[in-house]
């Protein structure tokens, strides 16, 4: 957490202007998307800033949000209970 707070000044100065905290998804277009695809959060991240976005946006867009064990980095923390997540949510994709 150190480390972290360490990193803040740089992260709002620099990096977040970059983003653009005012992005707007391009809804229709990503309705018109070709291939199946999930957005997805992890179990974890519940009341995180990305956790309700994410879940609002797949309702909108009528789309599945899937959840995977752990939080948001839960591929490096537990990259066995991310992959079988992950294979699992692959396999109910159409072929």
């Amino acid at each position: 957490m150190t480390r972290q707070l360490g990193n803040a000044d740089l992260l709002l100065r620099r990096e977040l202007p970059l983003i653009g905290l005012d992005y707007q998804p391009d809804l229709p277009a990503l309705r018109e998307v070709a291939v199946p695809w999930r957005l997805a959060t992890g179990r974890e991240s519940v009341g995180k800033p990305y956790y309700r976005p994410a879940h609002m946006l797949a309702e909108r867009l009528g789309v599945p949000c899937e959840e995977f064990p752990g939080g948001h980095t839960v591929y490096i923390e537990q990259p066995d209970k991310f992959s079988e997540a992950l294979e699992r949510i692959l396999e109910g994709f159409p072929r």
